[in-house]
């Protein structure tokens, strides 16, 4: 798999949020290489950061993990099936990321604080990544 703490660390850097970098880390995997496509969802992705419009509630790279199942998981267009645990496998991470975090909401876990945001965001997204990675290949879902 490529670098994913060097492509958390330059996304950061550039001060990408959690959904954002969780969902162009999951492009990565895809072997997304179209710069609109990834523009766009780097776009919509921005609607989930900090807790949803900085509204402190539920975590971005949480939101942005679920996004990044859906994305390699879920269903596109009107003829595609989607994988038959996609739901499942969400949940999986929803539940490792409570007993994990002890809340599932940004304001929460950071305490609202900017500085603690800065501190604890970088480790929680690599952890975010590596078991939404974890659950898929747990589930057959073949990641490159």
């Amino acid at each position: 798999m490529f670098d994913y703490i060097s492509k958390i660390n330059e996304l950061n850097a550039h001060r990408f949020c959690c959904s954002q970098i969780l969902i162009s880390l999951a492009l990565e995997i895809k072997g997304c290489e179209n710069a609109e496509i990834r523009r766009e969802l780097m776009r919509a992705m921005s609607g989930l950061c900090r807790g949803m419009g900085n509204s402190g509630k539920d975590c971005g790279a949480l939101t942005g993990g679920a996004c990044a199942i859906g994305l390699l998981c879920g269903r596109g267009e009107i003829n595609e099936t989607p994988h038959d645990k996609l739901d499942e496998m969400i949940r999986e991470l929803v539940k490792w990321f409570e007993d994990e975090y002890g809340s599932v909401e940004c304001s929460v876990i950071t305490g609202g604080d900017k500085q603690k945001r800065k501190e604890l965001c970088p480790g929680i997204i690599r952890s975010t990544f590596e078991n939404a990675v974890r659950i898929m290949l747990e589930y057959g879902v073949e990641i490159n």
